[in-house]
């Protein structure tokens, strides 16, 4: 999905991070860490057992800083690297990767700024302090993971470091991102495309498990993360031969593409 990065538009613009529902098969379940819409950590959804992070806050990215650069071979190579990490299961490695190649020549060219700048769009993420330790575990941990890595990112700034700053930087912006629903819904596309391919099911109704995959793709293409996330769930569900339990209050996962999720919401926030 070239352009795209998990929780926003086009990488030329700021990131606008979306709340969305499912009733029925998606729990709002975040009374206790947000207040109002607007505050950054809006909402935690979930899937039966796939929860995600609905936020309205900026989240700096690779593809941003980049865009402020002459174009080059290996910042290119990276940025693309990088896009296309949010469409596999191993996509952590990839990204680190990408990182590494990337940020010396950030760092070079725009220096301590982009540091200071990406660290400082961060900060929400301090404004509850046992924000991790309220979370579902599947959440909780990336988010403390970021917080650990804004320390140490601020301790290599203190020391000099601005490269290595930014590295941890970005690092941890991409933790946070890991969880956002576009990202939990690309995620699951990947592990789904991942069982097709494999020899490692024999249970699973393979036509099914297509059939839902490909709604979760046109789904996703629409920026429909809930259907996109629903569809894909189950379709992993029916290649490892997992009984559905679907709630009888929403369409079940192979609705069509056009049918609305009963009491649905639209999207109802977005940042920057």
């Amino acid at each position: 999905m070239q352009g795209r990065t998990p929780g926003g538009v086009n990488h030329r613009t700021r990131w606008p991070v979306r709340v969305f529902w499912i009733p029925g098969l998606v729990a709002l379940c975040a009374a206790g860490c947000s207040d109002s819409p607007s505050d950054p950590l809006a909402a935690i959804t979930t899937v039966e057992t796939v929860p995600s992070l609905a936020i309205s806050a900026h989240l700096p990215a690779v593809t941003e800083l980049a865009d402020r650069l002459p174009p080059s071979e290996v910042l290119d190579r990276a940025v693309a690297d990088w896009e296309a990490s949010w469409d596999r299961e191993d996509g952590e490695l990839v990204r680190s990767q990408a990182r590494q190649e990337v940020v010396p020549i950030l760092h070079d060219l725009l220096g301590e700024s982009a540091t200071r700048t990406a660290l400082q769009t961060l900060e929400w993420l301090r404004e509850t302090p046992d924000l991790a330790e309220r979370l579902p575990p599947a959440l909780g941990q990336p988010v403390a993971d970021a917080l650990a890595l804004m320390t140490r990112a601020e301790e290599a700034l203190a020391s000099g470091d601005g490269e290595l700053s930014l590295e941890l930087a970005l690092e941890a912006s991409d933790e946070v991102r890991s969880v956002t629903p576009e990202a939990v819904a690309r995620r699951l596309i990947a592990r789904g495309r991942t069982l097709i391919e494999s020899d490692d099911w024999s249970l699973g109704d393979q036509q099914r498990a297509l059939h839902l995959l490909n709604g979760a793709q046109r789904a996703l293409a629409r920026e429909d993360f809930s259907r996109a996330i629903q569809r894909a769930f189950y379709a992993c569900q029916v290649m490892q031969g997992v009984p559905e339990a679907l709630d009888p209050a929403g369409p079940g996962p192979d609705a069509p593409d056009d049918e609305p999720v009963k009491g649905g919401a639209e999207s109802g926030v977005a940042a920057g």
